[in-house]
């Protein structure tokens, strides 16, 4: 019973991100589309795609960089840390990254 439980937990995990996810960008469809006193079929479709496109740019340069920088200088000062988070890092990417032929 407590395998079956696990595994409805963790297909909760793995689903309610996902189901929230499209939920908010359907309704934001449905309000950008309703927003306008005329029919444009697909107006709120594009304009979510380019605002989530926009929202990734700008936190993958203006949050994650500098995020990126800090946790690298802490690192710097904690060598065997470093090691092991490198290591693991190193570990990810060769099995899920660009290149998986890092093996």
């Amino acid at each position: 019973m407590k395998k079956l439980i696990g595994y409805f937990l963790q297909g909760l995990i793995f689903t309610v991100p996902a189901a929230a996810t499209f939920y908010v960008l359907y309704s934001l469809f449905q309000f950008i589309d309703n927003l306008l006193p005329f029919e444009f079929p697909g107006l709120g479709f594009a304009l979510v795609i380019v605002v989530v496109t926009l929202l990734g740019l700008l936190g993958n340069t203006i949050i994650a960089e500098p995020v990126r920088y800090w946790i690298k200088q802490l690192l710097d000062r904690a060598p065997l840390v470093k090691t092991i988070y490198t290591s693991i890092s190193d570990l990810i990417n060769g099995l899920i990254g660009k290149e998986k032929k890092s093996f």
